[in-house]
């Protein structure tokens, strides 16, 4: 984080870094790397939600340039009483499938 928000040369180098050691790992013919990332959640519970934001938009760059699922869970108690709001909304359009 700089400035409370995230940094994406330091997260976009971690996360390659993180996927490369796992597909190496990876045994199978169809095995698959998955990511779940909860800090984004943490920066929403912290009112940070521009920083969650961005890390939901950083998550989907890897997740078309890795070809991984990106799994991530918020409390949906943390949610209920924001679903009529922007920021909800758009934390869910960062998402390809939101369940609840």
């Amino acid at each position: 984080m700089v400035n409370d928000m995230p940094d994406p040369g330091w997260f976009l180098k971690v996360v390659d870094d993180s996927i490369v050691a796992a597909r190496k790992g990876a045994n199978g013919e169809h095995s698959r790397v998955a990511a779940c990332g909860e800090c984004a959640p943490i920066l929403w519970a912290q009112g940070k939600a521009d920083a969650a934001i961005r890390l939901e938009e950083l998550w989907n760059e890897i997740a078309m340039t890795y070809n991984v699922d990106i799994l991530c869970g918020y409390p949906l108690e943390s949610l209920r009483h924001e679903e009529d709001s922007y920021t909800f909304r758009r934390i869910c359009e960062e998402h390809s499938a939101v369940r609840g």
